[in-house]
């Protein structure tokens, strides 16, 4: 039986958002988890000469932001049962938070013990988010708990098949391990893939990988494949495409700021460029 029984969603209230919160009302049936929404609004500061925060306008902001929050989740509800029938309807906290979002989502998810968030994503429209990154890759670089975000215009279908994108590092198998509990309410077709440009830089061969799950198999079905590309984050890409997969999933390690600056991370680029959902698991 799964470990996810709470999940976080932030919402910015955008068509992005509200999408998203759709996907994360039927995964939360499937799970028989509680959903806690939050919206995070940035603190107002007054003009003077050491800034202060104007708590005045601030309380102002927030006691909308709660309004608007009751709509957002009520017509998410409604909107769902449109076209999704629920075995159980998900209990849904909603929170307005005052603070920074990426922080705020980060502190919630450690202080309530969250076992997934799931956010909106959309892709790279501007140089400012090529530059500085969105919220939702900002928590997927940061986070410790699993994340899942959905594309801004992926439509809801049951997860029939799944690509776990590997990397063959040594501990691959433990968090593919993590990945399939995820996947036991929906037992899957896991495709294991390995993308490669050629080199031999393999810790552990697919064979071994064969090996490791021969003898302790997990409640889902399971294939290998490895293939040659030029461009990692372009052959996952293509191999989705191929293999008519519902749900992306792959493992991102912490890293500390120093490792971020000269480490080029292949799960951003797929968080902006992916057409499914894609699921990211932590150390």
């Amino acid at each position: 039986m799964s470990q996810i029984k709470k999940i976080l969603f932030p919402t910015d209230f955008s068509p992005t958002a509200q999408n998203a919160f759709k996907h994360c009302l039927i995964l939360a049936d499937y799970y028989e988890a509680k959903v806690e929404v939050v919206h995070a609004v940035f603190p107002e500061y007054a003009a003077l000469d050491m800034p202060v925060v104007s708590m005045t306008t601030t309380r102002e902001k927030a006691e909308a932001a709660r309004a608007v929050l009751g709509s957002f989740v009520e017509l998410g509800m409604t909107q769902t049962q449109e076209f999704y029938t629920f075995k159980n309807l998900p209990t849904v906290e909603q929170m307005v938070e005052i603070g920074v979002p990426i922080g705020t989502i980060l502190k919630l998810a450690d202080e309530r013990h969250i076992d997934l968030i799931m956010m909106g994503t959309k892709g790279e429209h501007n140089t400012m988010e090529r530059a500085f990154g969105s919220v939702s890759t900002g928590v997927l670089e940061h986070a410790i708990c699993p994340v899942m975000v959905i594309p801004e215009f992926a439509h809801w279908k049951p997860t029939h098949i799944v690509a776990y994108a590997s990397d063959l590092s040594e501990s691959d198998p433990y968090h593919f391990w993590k990945a399939a509990d995820i996947l036991t309410p929906f037992h899957p077709l896991v495709h294991v893939v390995n993308i490669h440009k050629g080199e031999a830089h393999d810790e552990v061969a697919i064979d071994e990988l064969k090996k490791i799950f021969s003898n302790n198999t997990p409640a889902v079905q399971i294939s290998f494949h490895q293939e040659k590309h030029d461009s990692i984050t372009a052959g996952i890409e293509t191999f989705v495409d191929n293999y008519g997969v519902d749900l992306l999933m792959m493992y991102s390690p912490h890293r500390s700021w120093i490792e971020r600056l000269f480490h080029h991370s292949q799960t951003r680029d797929l968080a902006f460029t992916t057409r499914i959902p894609l699921l990211v698991i932590k150390s």
